[in-house]
């Protein structure tokens, strides 16, 4: 019981201060990760440990519960699977093992995060990369919130530059107007917001309240942020 509070404390720590920096609703899926130690009946025993040992990198009880017959995509309360939640908690040699037994990279929660969506929130570098050559995509959630926006509202430059790489649109934007650059900002995070404009980001558009990426910033109090934007060479509305 002990371990299972350390790990919802754990969970909330992780994900309070990025809760709090974007104020997209969807980011708020990492909340539904608690419900894996919700209770279960008990047909569902074998699927729920599965995806409990997953989630918490016991590798060979993974192994022995899928020989036994757990449904490898198998889903918990809110939709999410053990290859989603070992992407989560930074298991690596779990979601590798799953990878190589056909797990499916790209079922969608309740809220229709991805495991890609996931790893990337976290800044799980390695895991993105797995995730990706096991045929993750960018698939876009009902919120448009995309992997790479995951990555710069948390400052994980090194996974936004690898998605970048594998040729997310640094521009892609929410239908509420909010851009990847944008998410950035909140986070202010300098070397993202370089790599970001270096790749092509335009400062430019406004989000449905009719504010820039600049003018996010100024209104978190980023004023260097700002000034970078501002000083960007990038053509706006390109």
């Amino acid at each position: 019981m002990l371990a299972v509070m350390n790990t919802k404390n754990r969970f909330r720590l992780i994900f309070g201060t990025l809760i709090k920096q974007v104020r997209v609703c969807f980011i708020l899926l990492i909340v539904l990760f608690l419900s894996l130690l919700s209770s279960y009946s008990e047909d569902e025993d074998l699927n729920y440990d599965f995806v409990k040992a997953a989630t918490q990198g016991k590798i060979e009880t993974v192994k022995a519960l899928l020989q036994k017959g757990a449904n490898i995509n198998a889903k918990v309360l809110n939709g999410q699977t053990a290859l989603m939640l070992a992407s989560f908690n930074g298991q690596e040699e779990v979601v590798n093992f799953l990878l190589e037994k056909g797990a499916d990279v790209n079922l969608q929660g309740s809220l229709k995060e991805t495991a890609l969506h996931v790893a990337a929130a976290n800044g799980h570098k390695k895991i993105v990369e797995l995730l990706v050559k096991g045929g993750a995509d960018f698939r876009v959630s009902d919120t448009g919130l995309t992997p790479l926006m995951m990555a710069v509202a948390g400052g994980h430059s090194q996974v936004a530059e690898f998605l970048l790489s594998k040729g997310e649109n640094v521009n892609a934007k929410q239908p509420d107007g909010w851009t990847v650059l944008m998410h950035a900002v909140v986070k202010s995070d300098p070397e993202t917001i370089k790599l970001l404009l270096a790749k092509g980001a335009d400062p430019a558009p406004k989000n449905k309240d009719g504010k820039t990426a600049a003018d996010i910033a100024e209104e978190y109090k980023h004023g260097e942020i700002a000034k970078l934007i501002k000083n960007s060479s990038h053509p706006a509305g390109k």
